[in-house]
């Protein structure tokens, strides 16, 4: 087939061709991913300032939360959510569980976000 890049990336050219049993192309952020069973959804959401900033904290938790087994969501139902807040220049990411009143559990980095979410070996 032929055409732009970006037309076989969206016409599904590039995953019939390159991906594999492991490995499958996502169009929409256009890098090759590993396949997996879906993991553990968890909902991702920002709040605060919507700029590059929030954005980018977002895409690299979602980065993250899949590389250590867990599903982000935009939106449905999950038995955690993860708020991102980017409020007066800072970022803070806070761990909030289904039904849970309060604040929740609030972290300075992805890493610290991480540190419970696998020690606590969350299943479906």
């Amino acid at each position: 087939e032929t055409g732009a890049p970006e037309d076989l990336a969206l016409g599904g050219v590039l995953d019939r061709v390159f991906g594999g049993r492991d490995t499958r192309f996502d169009p929409e952020r256009g890098v090759f991913v590993r396949r997996r069973e879906l993991g553990v959804p968890i909902l991702l959401q920002g709040r605060g300032t919507q700029d590059a900033r929030l954005r980018g904290a977002l895409e690299w938790t979602r980065r993250a939360l899949t590389r250590s087994g867990f599903e982000p969501l935009e939106a449905g139902d999950a038995r955690l959510r993860i708020e991102v807040d980017h409020t007066g220049g800072k970022l803070q990411w806070t761990l909030h569980g289904k039904g849970e009143g309060g604040r929740g559990t609030s972290f300075d980095s992805i890493a610290g976000l991480l540190a419970p979410l696998r020690s606590a070996g969350i299943k479906r």
